[in-house]
């Protein structure tokens, strides 16, 4: 306190002269240091995941207006290295975590509350074993200058207070119940167990069916059902729920050969994140569980495709045939498809036992225009047929057929498959372009033939042909003449005279044009291009099923070796003035063909120099 008072600065000055000032003089106040921060030294032995709660006092009784900052550090290894900030409150009155602990202090697991005027407590909801250590509290005071900026004076540690930490018992097992043999139409409950794990842990089980997920409970106990389980619970025909803190169970009330598999539990271990959704913290399985059925009186279910063959074109009909083997009586049936690289399958078509048929979403719907029939042949074999098939069409088709039995809770059933590919009527169309005479002679008559092969020649599928024509000179293709799937004949306009001396004549899968008297106008390239139609196609009024262009052809029209001779003797005449003549042009041979003659005359006077 003695080194306050007014302290000056003084130059002493040897000019006769002075410029300026050579003394300054300021005040310093000196502040007693009134700061305290206390915290009883202690030792305290924590489990893993316990809460955790310290206070320490800190105050001050400085006569300046002056500010508080508190801070709680953690040093580990016996105190030499250097200490961790976990938490303060600034002067400013603000929550700082450390970096270390900023995620935690969003969670809400770590705090500091201040309790009074002199009380900062410090709380750990879920002690983990980073926290083990020596922790202390520290005080800060703060003053403003003149120029408004806060400068700490003065600050004091409290005593320090040793934490140990007991690692918890995390890790769990996960038990479900044995493999058994379940008699179709009981119930069944698999429980699915945790053994070990922490001290109230908060965990969620998924179930899983054949290696789909079916129902999902999270920590908080809300439950979601996937699929068609949603459904079945709605109907009391399953429950799932949590027994307690660690066990949860999958209850079916009366087994159908659909539960018929493998089931599995996966639990996991959660913990409530700042926004309010779950983290997981580790995650266990358990072995399979698999559960099978004793079918009585099982039947024999044979499932095949009228025609023998299981890959068909699209647009083709397909006719699938579903028969039951054992002896009379009521049956149902469902047909189930199994779209190619998909494992979810959809309901195709039903008949009940008194000939009901319903149809799914997706075949029953107003796109496909009854392209869906359910027939019943005899009592014991049942019809699919899909009209127009296409590419989604393939993939496996299932037929579910059941019977009512008298001592059972639900029906007897029985399944076969089948396997049945779509092909595109474009994966095979293939279009080529020939001609005996690529070049032609002019006024002669040469062909184009346009082929089409494909991989179903056997189903006379309607095709329309255009024939296109490129100039030499020119980039764009123009429609010369167009041959309809129904038999109509549009012309282009490009060539004047093409429709003139073109014939067309078309099979069922060639296309031939024969041109006559060629002319260099149709000098250039030519292409053909094939749709083709399935009866789909046609009778909705849809575009055609495949398309493809031939290469192009170039045709070339050129001069014949001429063969023009004219008699080229000379002829001396003298006329008298007034009278007539008549004078000679002579064709002594010309080019065979069609070719037109152009005849010129001139004259020249006897003058040397005239022009003809």
């Amino acid at each position: 306190m003695k080194d306050a008072g007014e302290y000056e600065c003084h130059t002493p000055n040897t000019d006769e002269k002075y410029y300026g000032s050579y003394s300054a003089k300021t005040n310093l106040i000196v502040i007693p240091d009134t700061l305290s921060a206390t915290m009883s030294s202690q030792t305290l032995s924590k489990e893993e995941g316990e809460p955790l709660a310290l206070t320490c006092e800190a105050s001050k009784a400085t006569a300046q207006h002056t500010h508080l900052s508190v801070t709680w550090y953690l040093t580990q290894d016996g105190g030499g290295s250097q200490a961790t900030k976990i938490i303060s409150l600034s002067k400013d009155f603000i929550l700082v975590p450390g970096p270390l602990y900023t995620d935690r202090f969003a969670a809400s697991d770590v705090r500091l509350n201040k309790l009074g005027a002199t009380t900062f407590r410090l709380s750990i909801e879920r002690l983990q074993s980073s926290d083990q250590g020596q922790l202390f509290c520290e005080a800060m005071e703060w003053i403003q200058d003149p120029d408004e900026t806060w400068i700490f004076i003065t600050k004091k540690q409290t005593d320090q207070t040793t934490l140990r930490i007991q690692p918890a018992v995390k890790d769990f097992q996960v038990n479900i119940t044995a493999d058994s043999l379940f008699a179709e139409g009981k119930s069944l409950e698999l429980v699915c167990l945790v053994v070990g794990s922490g001290r109230d842990p908060q965990l969620q089980g998924i179930w899983f069916f054949n290696g789909t997920e079916i129902a999902h409970i999270d920590a908080g106990g809300v439950l979601g059902l996937k699929n068609d389980y949603k459904e079945r619970a709605s109907q009391g025909e399953l429950q799932v729920s949590k027994l307690g803190p660690k066990a949860f169970s999958l209850k079916i009330f009366s087994l159908g050969p659909e539960d018929e598999g493998t089931y599995r539990c996966v639990v996991a271990e959660v913990m409530r994140t700042h926004t309010a959704s779950w983290q997981v913290l580790q995650r266990k399985q358990s072995p399979d569980s698999h559960v099978h059925l004793r079918k009585p009186a099982a039947r024999s279910v044979v499932v095949s495709i009228k025609n023998k063959q299981q890959v068909v074109w699209e647009g083709e009909t397909l006719a699938l045939l579903c028969k039951a083997g054992g002896a009379e009586s009521p049956l149902s049936v469902s047909w189930w498809h199994i779209p190619q690289d998909q494992t979810q399958p959809e309901f195709v078509a039903g008949m009940g036992q008194d000939g009901t048929v319903q149809l799914g979403a997706s075949y029953g719907g107003s796109s496909y225009h009854g392209n869906t029939r359910l027939e019943k042949v005899d009592w014991a074999t049942f019809q699919l047929e899909i009209t127009f098939t296409a590419i989604t069409d393939s993939g496996t088709y299932e037929c579910r057929v059941s019977e009512k039995s008298r001592n059972q809770a639900r029906d007897l059933s029985w399944t076969q498959k089948i396997s049945v590919t779509v092909k595109s009527l474009e994966s095979s169309l293939q279009v080529s372009l020939m001609s005996r005479q690529p070049q032609v002679m002019l006024t002669n008559t040469f062909d184009l033939s346009c082929v089409l092969g494909t991989g179903y020649s056997d189903l006379k599928v309607p095709l329309t042909v255009t024939w296109q024509f490129r100039p030499a000179s020119s980039h764009v293709f123009h429609q010369l003449i167009r041959i309809t799937h129904n038999g109509t004949i549009e012309w282009g306009n490009f060539l004047s005279q093409f429709q003139k001396k073109t014939k067309v004549s078309q099979s069922l899968f060639r296309s031939q044009l024969l041109v006559h008297d060629a002319t260099e106008e149709e000098t250039g390239v030519y292409q053909c291009k094939v749709e083709v139609y399935d009866r789909n196609s046609l009778y909705n009024n849809h575009p055609p099923r495949a398309s493809a262009s031939s290469h192009p052809l170039r045709i070339a029209v050129t001069l014949p070796d001429s063969k023009l001779k004219v008699n080229s003797r000379s002829q001396v005449q003298e006329l008298s003035i007034n009278s007539n003549t008549d004078i000679e042009c002579s064709i002594l041979s010309r080019s065979s063909g069609n070719l037109q003659l152009a005849i010129s005359w001139y004259f020249s006077p006897i003058s040397t120099n005239a022009s003809w």
